[in-house]
């Protein structure tokens, strides 16, 4: 009984802990940035892959600069943490999850790019 009540005094004593998603993304908003960064660049370079193991002529770059486009990419948003922490506030913040976003997006439209596309042409063809 007597640890039933130290327990009960030290749940109603202490201070109530604030640790949801948002506030841990107020407080460690390098973190944050550079986390979405890595995930971006990782489905970028996944869908690249996958897109030209089924064939490079669907995918960016075709025969040639994919892998340098993904990395033009890639460096330029990581440089842009950096100058989000400069200009502060929501359009800081716009800047690099935007870029993250805009690269996230451009990676699964790579996954997805070319998956079905004989079936397409061959639909295209059937048409005419």
């Amino acid at each position: 009984m007597k640890r039933l009540f130290l327990l009960a005094l030290a749940l109603i004593l202490a201070p109530s802990v604030d640790a949801g998603p948002l506030h841990w993304l107020k407080q460690h908003p390098k973190t944050s940035k550079l986390i979405a960064a890595t995930v971006a660049a990782s489905v970028h370079a996944a869908g690249l892959h996958s897109c030209r193991t089924r064939g490079v002529e669907f995918c960016d770059g075709e025969y040639g600069s994919a892998w340098g486009i993904f990395g033009a990419v890639t460096a330029a948003n990581l440089i842009m943490i950096p100058v989000s922490e400069k200009i502060g506030g929501w359009q800081g913040n716009l800047i690099s999850y935007g870029g993250s976003a805009a690269q996230l997006s451009h990676g699964i439209y790579e996954w997805r790019k070319g998956y079905h596309a004989n079936e397409t042409d061959l639909r295209v063809l059937a048409r005419h």
